[in-house]
């Protein structure tokens, strides 16, 4: 079974400014995210989809290959879909017969390269498309949003779709757990991006079929200043925590 690993990360960043190759703990963002992979024996390739000239160089040098990501998916309207079917569309014309692609983020560090061994096992099962990375977060569960329309506060989900399916508490605790992609990393069968228009939205590269792996401690991918110290935190007591 041959996988391909693919990391993406462009030279602008919109939030938090230059988040990809921020110094995190001796080395930048990305470095961390390949250093990690490498450790799988299962990787076949790494390959690191930048417009970053810092980035082709230093991945270059850990011996990664690299696709050059194109202008149209480097501005801030971009798509991280859109850059993931033209990096597997190149992978595919240097690689022959990948059978699953494992997506990363420059910027999301908080994972084990342990996971990605257990995710390797789980994909290949018959009725997975695609194992990701997930943690419960029933702050933010769809139960407890709020929009604003006319300057008032209104349910996000109105209360007659809401009573159908869950037990309708503020108490966080109290309602239907819920649980968010975390974009600690994907493993997806090559098959899901023949025609990824046929798969449920929002993450239509991830196919119909969704196994997990739970993650208990999340950061996800660094946007804001403030998750630094805490991603750094992570990295120095990583071995405490359970996979």
């Amino acid at each position: 079974m041959k996988t391909v690993a693919i990391i993406f990360g462009r030279k602008n960043s919109k939030g938090l400014k230059n988040k990809n190759i921020k110094n995190i703990n001796g080395k930048p963002a990305f470095s961390h995210v390949i250093d990690e992979v490498r450790k799988v024996k299962k990787i076949n390739h790494i390959f690191v989809s930048t417009d970053s000239e810092y980035i082709i160089s230093k991945a270059k040098k850990k011996g990664c290959k690299v696709i050059i990501r194109p202008e149209y998916l480097c501005s801030d309207k971009s798509l991280l879909s859109d850059a993931i079917y033209h990096a597997i569309k190149i992978c595919d014309q240097q690689e022959k017969n990948i059978d699953n692609f494992l997506i990363l983020l420059a910027n999301s560090i908080c994972f084990n390269f342990e996971n990605i061994n257990k995710a390797i096992k789980l994909i290949r099962g018959r009725n997975v498309d695609t194992v990701t990375t997930i943690s419960k977060f029933n702050m933010f569960s769809p139960v407890r949003a709020m929009v604003i329309k006319k300057k008032r506060l209104q349910n996000f989900i109105p209360n007659g779709v809401l009573k159908r399916y869950v037990n309708l508490s503020g108490d966080r605790d109290k309602s239907t757990d819920t649980f968010f992609i975390n974009h600690s990393f994907t493993l997806s069968k090559r098959k899901v991006f023949d025609n990824p228009k046929k798969n449920p939205m929002p993450f239509q590269w991830m196919g119909k079929n969704k196994s997990f792996i739970e993650q208990k401690f999340c950061i996800g991918d660094i946007d804001f200043e403030w998750q630094i110290p805490v991603v750094k935190w992570w990295l120095k007591n990583k071995k405490k925590f359970k996979l």
